[in-house]
């Protein structure tokens, strides 16, 4: 074999190498990419689960619990809850590498703030079915008000107990669901803007109000 062969096969095998280098790094460049993206969607998608949870929350404080809140028998006036709502799920599962890359108590918050929903879910079904039990049992007392409808009735002692402390676990567990919602969209903001500095994250600005990007 001559020089100029040895030369040729080295070029062409050197060629080989860098062609094939080139496209490794092209590919997990794009991966790379790929990656971030589906990291940054991660993080909007809980955000926006989240926020749809809070802006529930609110909606049923502002709009169902808040009426009554100071009324001392607001056990037996508070009428049954009536509407549809969503049921925006985190996918927790999807979030994992929040604490991996970023901060551990921020997936804590999150899983927090996905509990705080369930149980006050929880909470609304369990006294709207509760409602249904206390008017299957009660007897009416005296005449039915024209006007309003209102009737008086007599329930259980054990039944009405059990009512108040059913409701006031549902003012609870609304108000302080709030409080761990409004933290969590802030800290997965935070992690995403540390994570993703370029990039916009919502950001809750009112406990009554809507999230705006930031």
């Amino acid at each position: 074999m001559s020089t100029s062969d040895s030369v040729t096969l080295v070029a062409a095998a050197v060629g080989a190498f860098l062609g094939a280098a080139v496209a490794f790094l092209l590919e997990a460049g794009r991966r790379w990419l790929a990656e971030r993206q589906t990291r940054y969607a991660a993080i909007l998608q809980a955000q926006f689960s989240l926020s749809m949870q809070l802006r529930s929350l609110v909606n049923i404080r502002d709009q169902y619990l808040n009426e009554l809140r100071d009324d001392p028998k607001r056990f037996m006036l508070l009428v049954p809850f009536i509407g549809e709502l969503p049921d925006p799920q985190v996918d927790l599962s999807a979030l994992s590498f929040v604490g991996v890359k970023d901060r551990v108590d921020v997936l804590q918050q999150i899983h927090m703030a996905q509990g705080a929903w369930s149980t006050a879910m929880a909470a609304l079904r369990e006294r709207n079915g509760m409602m249904d039990i206390l008017y299957e049992k009660a007897e009416p007392r005296g005449p039915v008000e024209f006007e309003s409808g209102a009737q008086d009735i007599s329930v259980e002692a054990g039944l009405a107990r059990r009512l108040k402390g059913i409701t006031d676990g549902l003012y609870q567990a609304v108000d302080s669901g709030i409080d761990v919602q409004h933290s969590a969209i802030q800290a997965l903001a935070g992690a995403g803007k540390r994570m993703f500095k370029r990039r916009d994250f919502l950001d809750v600005v009112e406990l009554a109000g809507d999230a705006q990007s930031g």
